[in-house]
């Protein structure tokens, strides 16, 4: 239960970050979320392509924030585990990142482009730098329920990225969690389990499936691309909102 808190209090935070009262700073509250879930199961292999597919969604994350994204902007990290929301999240509670005039804000937040760069650069380093411990099971759903919910309310917009094998697989006798999209803007950065070798169509379906379920469940868009080869441009194209019809 304590890990459940802890999960949700940190991403809390990114709606009221301590020592300023949400009710004396609604400009701190977001205007943008991002979240990042990250694949922990034993079925998907850690390798230098998955460094730098984190790598390159951490890059393409900072330029959004930067050059595209209305702020403040929250980001959070967490993994996709045997029992996702009782996971630690590797890189600690929610951050924000609100730009101010000469780099320079006492409040607590991000407040440049360098700040985050160093923020998101040191919480790649922490999944990729140490021993990976595989999670003998896969609850997707249950990370997916925890971070939709915490940010239902941001008013622009809303992302969440899964770095996956999308093969969900949970314990004995659990049930998957519901989970509700509120206009949600998915990235779906895919690679085969060690089960798709036989059979790779094996991954298309579980793709087509997962975002069927995305857009069924009330996201605004999805978009899928494979890690191998993951540019931040590649990543980039997936975080834009789709065009309205008839708009050239």
């Amino acid at each position: 239960m304590n890990r459940l808190i802890y999960l949700i209090n940190a991403l809390t935070l990114s709606f009221c970050v301590i020592p300023t009262p949400c009710s004396l700073a609604d400009d701190n509250i977001p205007k943008t979320s991002v979240t990042v879930l990250v694949d922990q199961s034993a079925s998907v292999t850690h390798t230098v392509e998955f460094a730098d597919a984190l790598s390159s969604i951490a890059l393409a994350i900072e330029d959004n924030a930067f050059t595209e994204w209305e702020p403040p902007v929250s980001f959070f990290l967490s993994w996709i585990s045997s029992s996702s929301p009782f996971a630690d999240p590797p890189c600690g509670k929610a951050f924000l990142y609100k730009p101010s005039l000469g780099g320079h804000n006492k409040s607590g937040y991000l407040s440049n482009r360098k700040q985050l760069h160093l923020r998101l650069d040191e919480c790649v380093k922490r999944i990729t730098h140490k021993p990976f411990k595989p999670e003998p099971f896969t609850d997707i759903s249950g990370a997916i329920a925890v971070s939709s919910e915490i940010a239902k309310d941001i008013p622009q917009f809303k992302t969440l990225i899964l770095l996956s094998d999308f093969e969900e697989d949970l314990p004995p006798g659990t049930q998957p969690a519901n989970f509700a999209l509120y206009n949600h803007h998915i990235v779906m950065i895919y690679l085969p389990s060690q089960s798709d070798k036989p059979d790779f169509n094996r991954l298309m379906a579980r793709l087509k499936d997962w975002e069927e379920r995305f857009l069924s469940t009330g996201a605004s868009h999805v978009c899928k691309a494979p890690v191998k080869g993951l540019l931040p441009g590649t990543i980039k194209k997936c975080l834009q909102p789709p065009k309205p019809a008839g708009a050239s």
